[in-house]
């Protein structure tokens, strides 16, 4: 992929313990952050907050195998077995609040880098883009220590192969956590305005299990970039949240 470093961006990086999560949010006003010159139909919404749709995962508890208990007339002595490490789940973020250059490929790049060590079993990815007709929008994630690449929106609502005319999902704004396990699919979702055109939990356009058995201590990029005139939109935040072996 095309790649290029946006100068000043500005990169905040955020670890948050399990019990503060609901304590974190996107602090943004939406008049504020809307490019001059640019139109929109969407209605200003609630302050969002790092999304509730994380919290039965939080919530989840990792199976612990129980120690085995000595049998005082067991012969031989048995051989204690070491019980596995215990799955974590932790959340990684990032809330640049860029805009999102128009009708440009190579798009915005934004990276965070992860400094806990782990084996990746699962991860999900939230999204808080402010974007005026998000058929424009293709989101890919990286992580770079393997190069690894997987597209989480590729011009939702318009489908491979769409003539030029197909300008695909002409709602407004991404309020999203995708997950590999939802039912609902990001590409055939399009709310109308005023709500938020893709919402919710959605399943990705590309599987992000591709990220599984990789190691979680790397650098992960978000690229977001526009692929039509006449949109605008800004890149709020995301958010990583893994599920790892330390």
């Amino acid at each position: 992929m095309k790649r290029h470093l946006l100068a000043g961006m500005g990169v905040m990086i955020a670890t948050i313990a399990i019990s503060s999560l609901v304590e974190a949010s996107f602090d943004r006003a939406p008049e504020e952050q809307r490019i001059p010159g640019a139109t929109s139909t969407n209605t200003p919404t609630a302050t969002p907050t790092v999304p509730d749709l994380f919290m039965p995962f939080m919530a989840k508890e990792p199976t612990r195998t129980p120690t085995p208990t000595a049998t005082p007339t067991q012969t031989p002595t048995p051989t204690s077995t070491a019980t596995p490490a215990a799955e974590q789940v932790d959340l990684f973020c990032s809330i640049p609040v860029l805009a999102i250059p128009d009708n440009d490929p190579d798009g915005l790049i934004d990276s965070q880098d992860v400094d806990v060590s782990g084996t990746i079993t699962d991860m999900d990815v939230y999204l808080n883009i402010n974007h005026t007709w998000v058929g424009d929008l293709i989101v890919e994630l990286t992580n770079e220590g393997t190069n690894t690449e997987v597209t989480l929106l590729d011009r939702p609502g318009r489908p491979p192969g769409a003539p030029p005319s197909n300008l695909g999902c002409n709602g407004n704004d991404v309020d999203a956590t995708l997950d590999d396990e939802a039912s609902d699919e990001a590409e055939d979702t399009c709310d109308s305005p005023p709500a938020t055109a893709l919402r919710g939990r959605l399943s990705p356009n590309e599987a992000l299990s591709a990220f599984d058995s990789q190691e979680l201590n790397e650098t992960w990029t978000l690229v977001v970039s526009d692929n039509a005139t006449g949109d605008f939109g800004t890149l709020n935040g995301w958010c990583l949240l893994v599920t790892f072996e330390p």
